[in-house]
């Protein structure tokens, strides 16, 4: 997931790189589709999601006025569809994250568009809304107005019993911090907003950028900044803990910037009572880590620290296989920048390795996260693909 830069100013943009991609373990690559940018999509950033045989995503970029399209592709021929393209202003823009599926609609986020004026710099603070499989409508079901109920949802809605829960990077207003982020609930039924927290920043953590995770009625998730550490530009962010029921929040853990790790922006991933994630800097080497927290003895221990040579800088989250998790970096691998790798960690070792390097224009770049589908991951790369200029492609790799 790429952040707008006017948010996040120590992220930058990718480049479209030369090479070969091929991997690096057994295992097997197919190229699925290249987007094509101008009126179709470019730059997807979000996991996919499975209904039926059909993949569904988002691209950032693409259509016109080029901010973001939502497309489908059939497994069983390989065809892509570009269900919709955001035309900006009130019906959104840059939709961001993944998708989420109950009964025949999904529903996701815009970054930006939307009806407030209030932020001037992404043109809207964003938007919720659903998309209907049969007809293809599209709808907007609340616009973000950088007050208490927050601004720039960044990652995707998860949901939890007929009620949508996500983050908004910033907004929340609160006598502490001017808009460190929100946690907040999404009625589909009845368009209702209802923010759960609003982040004070410092100790307690601010601007959540990655999707939530329901363990037994309990609300997990990360913020990439707060937690009262110096070692970061922003602090290095914390793990916490939601209650939606009563709206208590609690921080589980604050990172140091240090071998620990340091600004988490993945969604975490919950195995027997263990929570798996992802930071995008700090480890041994800098370039972010693997790590777990134990939820029934609060303790947290990097699985791995990634580097240039293994994978480096994880926007994306983790997904289990077996006794291995995957997952992909944005970044290393090769000597230039924005190549990145799909990778893998057992479990119960600290043995990483790299399944796959995407280093071509072939495909590079793979910002978001992976989906199993009976035994073969599926993603996304940011950029690279036939389009002149890296527009991102679609691939599946069966380890």
């Amino acid at each position: 997931m790429r952040w707008p830069q006017p948010l996040i100013t120590s992220l930058v943009c990718g480049l479209t790189l030369a090479g070969a991609a091929a991997p690096a373990a057994a295992g097997t690559y197919k190229l699925l589709y290249s987007f094509q940018g101008g009126a179709g999509g470019a730059d997807p950033t979000g996991a996919l999601l499975e209904v039926n045989g059909t993949l569904y995503g988002t691209t950032s970029m693409g259509g016109y006025p080029n901010v973001g399209t939502l497309f489908s592709l059939d497994l069983a021929n390989g065809a892509e569809t570009d269900i919709h393209v955001f035309p900006g202003g009130p019906d959104g823009a840059t939709p961001v994250g993944s998708l989420v599926a109950i009964g025949e609609k999904l529903y996701g986020v815009t970054r930006s568009g939307g009806l407030s004026n209030a932020c001037t710099v992404e043109g809207g603070c964003g938007t919720a809304f659903s998309l209907n499989i049969k007809t293809g409508a599209v709808k907007v079901l609340y616009h973000f107005q950088d007050g208490a109920d927050g601004a720039y949802p960044l990652a995707g809605l998860i949901n939890v019993g007929g009620t949508l829960y996500g983050t908004t990077l910033v907004g929340g207003s609160t006598s502490q911090c001017s808009g460190c982020g929100t946690v907040f609930a999404l009625n589909p039924a009845t368009r209702a907003e209802t923010v759960l927290y609003a982040f004070q920043g410092g100790n307690d953590g601010s601007m959540p950028a990655a999707a939530l995770i329901d363990v037994d009625g309990v609300l997990y998730g990360t913020t990439s900044g707060g937690g009262g550490s110096t070692a970061c530009y922003n602090d290095c962010g914390t793990v916490f803990s939601l209650n939606p029921k009563t709206g208590t929040e609690k921080i589980l853990y604050r990172f140091q910037g240090g071998n620990d790790g340091a600004e988490p922006v993945a969604a975490l991933l919950n195995v027997n009572g263990t929570l798996y994630g992802t930071t995008l800097a700090g480890g041994t080497a800098g370039k972010g880590t693997v790590f777990a927290w134990n939820l029934a003895t609060g303790t947290e221990t990097v699985i791995q620290s990634l580097s240039e040579q293994k994978g480096a800088s994880p926007y994306a989250g983790l997904v289990r296989m077996g006794p291995e998790l995957y997952g992909t970096t944005q970044d290393g691998h090769c000597h230039v920048v924005y190549c990145g790798v799909l990778y893998s960690v057992k479990i119960k070792s600290d043995a990483e390795k790299v399944a796959l390097a995407f280093r071509s224009t072939n495909s590079g770049s793979p910002d978001g996260g992976l989906i199993d589908v009976g035994g073969t991951l599926y993603g996304t790369t940011y950029d690279g693909g036939a389009c002149s200029y890296g527009c991102g492609t679609i691939y599946s790799f069966t380890p």
